[in-house]
């Protein structure tokens, strides 16, 4: 048996928990693993793939991921893909396939830095509800478009909804304020090669209100602002990494962390671009120290 299977039975609160300890011990009894009540279809070379995958992948992360590779996507596409929430989720197998051959189809016009947003925006309109401040108090609502196709979509005609979506929600969820998680910030001083310079001070800050996340989304060019309602939610806590140089402050880079999984999910700079370079390094300190999972 694969290793990484083994991880079905440390699951407590999964809601796919209970199947895949049904899945393990029917393919320990000899059956393949594509003819079992799985929630994707599942190729020969798909499970092939699947079952090659390394230990420390999680169930949900192997099966996506041979499920890119199987369709053709190069490495690049899916670790874009696999730095998504949507990575873990399985459900909604068919339409979430689509959203793999539009992707595929497009590589070329696609920048791999959208396609994170890009997924996240597919998500959000079709499955997630939607918190809504009104004169009456915070409310939820159900998904804006919980029909949204993929078929005879152009790159275009999404990047152009994706914007228009964080600007409206970013807007609209300005004002939630929600209560800082249990990690800790961390404050680094360097000194300048100039001795009549001020230093370089490396902030690493929780945010915690919409209002700050419209800040750091403006100040790098990206969509958190979106994030606010997930934040509000208890699903996601947004950091911030920030260089001070005198009364000068610089944004460097948006990190996302899973409390619950106790990971970073993503860590994007400016036009979200991946994190490297000293603020990764900075980030990686950060994680040990905090004993968190670094999966990006």
């Amino acid at each position: 048996m694969p290793a990484f299977l083994t991880a079905s039975w440390y699951a407590t609160d999964d809601p796919y928990a209970e199947r895949k300890r049904e899945w393990f011990v029917a393919h320990a009894r000899g059956a393949s693993f594509r003819s079992l009540d799985l929630l994707i279809d599942m190729t020969r070379k798909m499970e092939h793939i699947f079952l090659m995958s390394r230990d420390h992948l999680t169930i949900e992360h192997a099966m996506r991921r041979a499920e890119l590779f199987a369709l053709g996507a190069a490495d690049e596409l899916v670790r874009a893909v696999l730095a998504t929430r949507s990575a873990a989720d399985l459900g909604n197998g068919s339409f979430w396939r689509t959203v793999w051959m539009f992707l595929l189809a497009n590589a070329q016009a696609i920048d791999l830095a959208q396609v994170g947003p890009m997924i996240d925006f597919v998500q959000a309109i079709r499955y997630e509800r939607v918190t809504v401040e009104t004169r009456d108090g915070i409310v939820l609502r159900d998904p804006p478009q919980p029909s949204l196709p993929m078929k005879r979509r152009t790159v275009q005609s999404m990047l152009r909804l994706m914007q228009d979506w964080h600007r409206s929600l970013g807007l609209a969820n300005g004002r939630l304020i929600w209560a800082p998680s249990p990690l800790q910030p961390m404050m680094i001083e360097e000194p300048s090669q100039d001795p009549s310079a001020p230093p370089s001070v490396w902030q690493l800050m929780e945010l915690t209100n919409g209002a700050q996340l419209r800040t750091e989304g403006t100040a790098l060019h990206h969509c958190v602002a979106s994030y606010a309602d997930q934040c509000w939610r208890g699903a996601s806590r947004i950091w911030s990494l920030r260089v001070h140089r005198g009364e000068k402050v610089r944004h460097v880079l948006t990190i996302e962390v899973d409390i619950k999984r106790r990971a970073v999910v993503q860590a994007r700079g400016w036009g979200n671009r991946v994190a490297s370079g000293k603020p990764l390094r900075l980030l990686q300190d950060w994680t040990a120290r905090e004993r968190l999972r670094l999966a990006i």
